[in-house]
Parts: C-alpha cells; sequence; structure tokens
C-alpha cells in the first residue's frame, strides 16, 4: 500500500498541475477582458458626458441671451404698472398692449436632464450642486411665470390700483429669479468654460 500512495499523490500532483495550468489562464484572460470591456464603456461614458457639458454650456448662452432680452421689458412693464398705477382709466391691457404683449423667455434645460441620466459618479459635486441650483431656480421661475399668467387673465380688464401693485410686484420676483438665473450661468461659465 505504501508503494501506491506515491503513485496516487503523483497522478493527484499531476491532475492539479493540469487543472491550474488552464484555469488559471483562463481566469486571467477573462478578467482582462472585463476589464479592457469597462475601460472602453468608462471612455465611452465620459466622451458623452463632455459632449452634455459643452451644451449645457451652450443652452445656458442661450438662455442668458433670452433672459436679458425680456428683462428689458419686464422692467419696463414694471415701470409702466407702477406709473400708472393710480389712473382708474388705464386698464391693465391698456399698458400690456403699449408694450407689445407679455412674454417671458423659454428656458431649456435638456442637456441638464440627459447628464442626470447618466452615470453621475463621474461628475465633480460642486458642478452637480450648481446645475442642481439652476434646475431648481428653472423650476420657481416656471412656477412663477405661471402664476403671473393666471393674475394676468384675471386682472387684464381691471383698473384697480391693487390689480396693478399684485402684477407689478410678481413680475419684480420674476424679474429676481431672471437676474438669479443670469448669475447662476456666469457662475457656471466662469468656472466651466475649459469645455468650450
Amino acid at each position: 500500500m505504501n508503494q501506491d500512495q506515491p503513485k496516487q499523490t503523483h497522478k493527484l500532483l499531476t491532475l492539479f498541475k493540469h487543472f491550474f495550468s488552464i484555469i488559471i489562464p483562463t481566469l486571467l484572460g477573462v478578467f482582462i477582458g472585463l476589464a479592457g470591456s469597462n475601460y472602453q464603456k468608462q471612455k465611452e461614458l465620459m466622451t458623452y458626458q463632455e459632449k452634455i457639458l459643452v451644451a449645457i454650456l451652450e443652452e445656458h448662452r442661450n438662455n442668458s441671451i433670452e433672459i436679458k432680452h425680456q428683462l428689458t421689458l419686464h422692467n419696463l412693464l414694471i415701470d409702466s404698472l407702477s406709473k400708472y398705477n393710480s389712473a382708474t382709466n388705464v386698464k391693465v391691457i391698456d399698458i400690456i398692449q403699449t408694450l407689445k404683449g407679455f412674454k417671458t423667455p423659454t428656458i431649456r434645460s435638456i442637456f441638464w436632464k440627459s447628464l442626470v441620466s447618466v452615470n453621475l459618479l463621474t461628475i465633480e459635486l460642486a458642478r452637480f450642486e450648481l446645475l442642481s441650483k439652476i434646475q431648481s431656480e428653472t423650476d420657481n421661475y416656471y412656477y412663477l411665470e405661471k402664476k403671473i399668467a393666471d393674475k394676468l387673465y384675471n386682472s387684464l380688464y381691471s383698473s384697480s390700483k391693487e390689480d396693478k401693485a399684485v402684477l407689478a410686484i410678481m413680475i419684480s420676483d420674476l424679474v429676481f429669479f431672471e437676474n438669479s438665473l443670469l448669475s447662476y450661468y456666469q457662475q457656471y461659465e466662469t468656472l466651466y468654460l475649459k469645455y468650450d
């Protein structure tokens, strides 16, 4: 029996050597393949993310132009509502028609939503926080815009001092949000212009 044991041990050792000589290179190859695939996916994600970041910067620039154009008209409307506040013969619609209507800028945030849908682990926290503030301010802006539209609709033919004062205050708030957005856009552009 002692003579069979070294033969069995030798066979077992040979089997282990053969097994590991096949398994180890296979596992190593699979690991390298997965690592390469993961690297390629990360690289593609980073390229996609950089394109979105450039698009966000361009979107902010376009929003800024739109807001600056409307800011002047909104300030004129506030001044006109204040000027004709006590004039009972001047209705809200008269003031709006004199200024050729009331418009608000179309503030776009399409690319921010695209960025949120990709893996956020690669975006620095400060950038994400600033973009979140911009989106929050945009949401608040649109909420106020709807409230102003409702108030305008209900007060169009009013000449009351109260309606004009409330509209002037609401539009002043809108101007505040517009200036706030412009400030955030400028801050973002200053910090992240390197992507342009």
